[in-house]
This record gives structure tokens, sequence and C-alpha cells, in this order.
């Protein structure tokens, strides 16, 4: 199984599109009443294997980049995926 480098651009997105498309990638820690309640909403990076070196980057495997082209497309992010080597060891979840 291969893994894929994607790359994607937000210049030119609103403010809020931006805070879209980290919430529904990376997820978020939600504070609610003052910060004395925490919760976790998870993104699709929480339950798939990634690695990610710079900013705006992502690499993840081959099975994978559907999922995370949808959510791009969604916001109409720019994006190109490029086929890449790395060992699995770098992959996190």
């Amino acid at each position: 199984m291969g893994t894929k480098v994607i790359f994607y651009k937000q210049d030119g997105l609103e403010q809020n599109t931006k805070f879209k498309v980290r919430k529904e990638l990376f997820g978020l820690e939600q504070k609610s009443n003052f910060a004395r309640y925490k919760y976790n909403v998870s993104g699709i990076l929480n339950k798939i294997p990634y690695y990610k070196p710079v900013n705006s980057t992502i690499i993840v495997n081959d099975k994978d980049v559907k999922k995370i082209q949808e959510i791009l497309d969604k916001y109409n992010v720019e994006s190109e995926i490029f086929d890449i080597n790395v060992p699995k060891t770098k992959l996190k979840k």
C-alpha cells in the first residue's frame, strides 16, 4: 500500500471557512461555561494514520485520500495530490 501527499491552499478563503476545514480535518477542543467543561470534537484525521510535516501538507495512505479530498472539495479548497514513499512508522494515529 502506498502513500500520498496532499498539499492544500487556504489563501483567499474566509476565516470561518478556514476554521471549518481545520475542525473537520483535525478536530478541536471546545470549552463551555467559561472553560469549566472541555469537549473534544474529533476530526477525520483522528481516525486515520497521517503525518503532517509542515503547514497545509498531509501525508496519508492511498485508501484515505478520498475522505480528505471530499472535505477539501466541500469548502472549495485548492489541493494537489502526489504519490510519495514514506515509512509506515512515520504515519501516526
